[in-house]
């Protein structure tokens, strides 16, 4: 049994107990609605500041339910009335930049049928959908739209964040993410926005604006907004680039609009560059480091992205857990410096 401590915006901050083992019937440490919209993941002493001054607490996020049901009606307004089962297939093929003899050949689905279905002779079975859909790597709430064109029922269900089938599993994201103190960690929902975070991720969000630190918190908005982290980025350039190129990815990926608003935006607080270049630049880099400047320290660190990677559940699908280590021992002393000082537990750097 280990502690996951989480604050209550209703409530004095108390520690959760997680057990084990799998949680009853009944709920979790996640199962209520207050919990489950808790961003901070850390010890009453830890989440005092941790340390890292000139930080107020940011309001408890949103909760990622609210995130997915609007993440349906925005793909549905933008990709489902406008187009056809057969137009939608026709449309991820082309955009995986396979013709319908590759497709065939793929997939084992003739290239007639295939013709047929995305001309609108035939309407696509189930098992036809889902099948095209897996080798042309559609997004699972596309291939949902998808079977529902066709009059087919949803694949794969959207369950709340707070739902007990999902408590095994964000309990384990809450647990890593508080594991990875006194280093920064946080997790965020499909499109940027805070979900949990350790204390050393206030390091992520310090001086920023308080507007930017409202609910929901949205850390690609925080990273490149003039107002928010920039100022203390000395890399902020570099740093900038691959940001909008990774976000360009990720819309060029799912073709969300909300994303593709927040990707113009963002654009704009630069030179006014053409957003269409982004996704493939950097492409060739290694490693960029984040160098961040805090409490007169300047901080290097690298970040690694954790997935679901076999999530059938849409909720549970776009969950992403960011964590960011040490480049140089100096980074990692001082981050064990900042942990010590704010009261957090000590850990071995």
């Amino acid at each position: 049994m280990e502690e996951v401590w989480g604050s209550n915006p209703h409530s004095s901050t108390q520690a959760e107990t997680v057990e084990s083992g799998p949680p009853s019937d009944g709920g979790g440490p996640l199962s209520t609605p207050d919990q489950a919209r808790s961003p901070f993941a850390g010890s009453e002493r830890a989440s005092s500041a941790a340390g890292l001054p000139g930080l107020p607490d940011p309001s408890p996020v949103s909760r990622l339910s609210d995130y997915t049901e609007s993440m349906s009606r925005n793909m549905s307004s933008v990709m489902g009335e406008s187009r056809t089962p057969g137009q939608a297939l026709r449309h991820w093929r082309r955009k995986c930049g396979l013709s319908q003899l590759e497709l065939s050949s793929r997939s084992g689905v003739s290239t007639r049928h295939i013709s047929y279905v995305e001309t609108g002779r035939a309407n696509p079975s189930r098992e036809t959908i889902l099948r095209l859909a897996s080798y042309l790597d559609i997004p699972l709430r596309e291939r949902n739209r998808i079977l529902l064109a066709a009059g087919h029922a949803p694949s794969y269900p959207e369950r709340p964040l707070d739902s007990p089938e999902l408590v095994p599993a964000l309990v384990a994201v809450r647990r890593i993410v508080a594991a990875h103190q006194p280093y920064p960690a946080l997790a965020m929902d499909g499109r940027w926005n805070l979900l949990w975070a350790n204390p050393a991720a206030r390091i992520l969000m310090q001086g920023a604006r308080d507007d930017l630190l409202r609910e929901p918190v949205n850390m690609m908005r925080l990273g490149l907004h003039p107002a928010g982290v920039a100022p203390r980025v000395r890399n902020f350039s570099e740093v900038r680039r691959a940001m909008l190129a990774r976000l360009a990815r990720q819309v060029e990926r799912t073709d969300d609009p909300v994303l593709r608003a927040l990707l113009g935006e963002l654009a704009h607080y630069g030179a006014g560059e053409d957003v269409a270049g982004f996704a493939a630049t950097m492409e060739h880099e290694i490693a960029l480091p984040l160098n961040i400047e805090y409490a007169g320290h300047e901080l290097s660190l690298l970040n690694t992205v954790t997935t679901f990677g076999s999530a059938y559940d849409l909720t549970l699908h776009d969950v992403v857990i960011e964590t960011y280590l040490p480049v140089n021992a100096e980074t990692a002393a001082a981050l064990g410096e900042l942990s010590i000082r704010a009261g957090a537990p000590p850990a071995d750097l």
